[in-house]
């Protein structure tokens, strides 16, 4: 798809797809390596992983009615 429609477009989905703190970090989209793009999605699936399984733990914990 990036070949199709130019690299213009793949920086604005790239951009569009960072977090805003790690902009910060990045910016311009042009510094930001793929290592760390892949990275960032990394560490914020794991967060969202710890807090689902924080929440599905307790609720298993919770007695039942």
């Amino acid at each position: 798809e990036g070949q199709e429609k130019g690299e213009k477009s793949c920086k604005r989905a790239v951009w569009g797809n960072t977090l805003p703190n790690v902009k910060e970090t990045w910016k311009p989209v042009e510094r930001m390596t793929s290592a760390a793009f892949v990275a960032m999605w990394q560490q914020r699936v794991n967060l969202l992983f710890a807090r689902y399984s924080a929440s599905e733990a307790e609720a298993e914990a919770e007695p039942k009615h």
